[in-house]
């Protein structure tokens, strides 16, 4: 097992990618949970209609979790602007 760990570990190229990955899925994190407090903090009625349209509750984290992330990675890559984007929880992971 050590000697396969050590072929892997001699090629930079994967520590490039997995740094790489790592920073982008930390950066995304960051920016969907400071859209989710710029949310928050701006009206609480608000926030409250914002989810009810999209069919969800402020008591839910995860699927408010997806939203952002999805909103973020809509952001990220624009996609999702325009005639089609998702409109529920499993769409929303699955494109994210």
């Amino acid at each position: 097992m050590s000697r396969k760990l050590n072929e892997w570990l001699d090629f930079p190229m994967y520590f490039r990618v997995c740094r790489t990955l790592g920073v982008l899925a930390m950066s995304m994190h960051l920016f969907a949970c400071g859209f989710w407090r710029l949310k928050s903090a701006a009206d609480p009625s608000e926030l409250i209609d914002f989810l009810h349209s999209r069919g969800l509750s402020v008591d839910d984290t995860g699927q408010n979790y997806a939203l952002c992330m999805y909103f973020i990675c809509t952001v990220f890559c624009t996609v999702g602007f325009g005639d089609i984007s998702a409109s529920n929880h499993s769409e929303r992971v699955c494109v994210t």
